[in-house]
């Protein structure tokens, strides 16, 4: 699945669509958070289907960590993500009722990246990664006056965070089939690698790629499952050429 990035028809739709991000994020309260998505829709890096989502994903988690305060504390405020934090809590909870399973993603030569766009860039390509990792993970729906932000319906909702820098991770609860795991870390990867990203005003195409070790938690020890996946698997995707995707396998 891709995800096609457009440019508005006209300037006065452009206005439009920008002052009604700027509205959705209000609503969602979070303070600041509206400029970045006003710059991504006004180079067109974003539509409104994308602001929904994130403002989908955004309400979900408050929705699962409570106030807006605890939720904030959980947050990465770039990518609206959870953040380490987030995802440290999590782990500890859902790992007590195993199986879930693991996908720990690591964009490819990003400081180089970031050396040769800035890191304005750099944040416009963690905005963009973050909504295509959004576009395969599990949701339950979100209904707001208007319509539904977000389509995607499951029994169970995954838990996607920006793992710190570029690293992202999710926990999928209930995944049990490494060969499901495998194909949903290569549809995370192909969703990232394969779309070139938007950067700053003048739409700049770029590829960025991404090495993912998955693996899948069935008990025993948690901080060394958590090492194997990234310190093994993760580190072995890198090692064998990048923009792949390496299972751990428990010794």
């Amino acid at each position: 699945m891709t995800r096609e990035y457009y440019s508005y028809p006209s300037p006065e739709e452009q206005e439009r669509q920008k002052r009604r991000a700027m509205e959705i994020a209000r609503e969602a309260g979070y303070v600041g958070w509206h400029r970045t998505l006003y710059t991504q829709v006004e180079q067109g890096a974003l539509t409104m289907e994308d602001v929904h989502a994130m403002v989908a994903r955004a309400l979900l988690t408050r929705d699962i960590v409570g106030d807006r305060e605890y939720h904030n504390a959980r947050t990465d405020q770039l990518t609206q993500l959870g953040n380490r934090r987030l995802f440290d809590e999590q782990y500890e909870k859902l790992t007590g009722n195993d199986p879930v399973g693991l996908i720990l993603i690591d964009l490819d030569h990003f400081k180089a990246f970031n050396t040769m766009f800035g890191h304005t860039g750099g944040d416009e390509v963690l905005v963009q990664t973050a909504l295509r990792i959004t576009s395969q993970v599990r949701q339950i729906n979100i209904v707001k006056p208007g319509g539904v932000y977000h389509r995607r319906t499951e029994d169970t909702s995954d838990v996607a965070t920006r793992w710190g820098g570029e690293e992202f991770a999710i926990l999928m609860p209930g995944l049990s089939d490494s060969g499901k795991l495998y194909q949903r870390a290569e549809q995370i990867r192909t969703v990232i690698s394969d779309t070139p990203f938007s950067i700053g005003r003048g739409g700049t195409q770029a590829i960025v790629t991404a090495s993912i070790g998955a693996g899948i938690f069935t008990g025993g020890d948690r901080t060394a499952f958590l090492q194997g996946v990234s310190k093994d698997a993760l580190l072995q995707a890198k090692d064998n050429g990048r923009n792949r995707t390496q299972l751990y396998i428990p010794k």
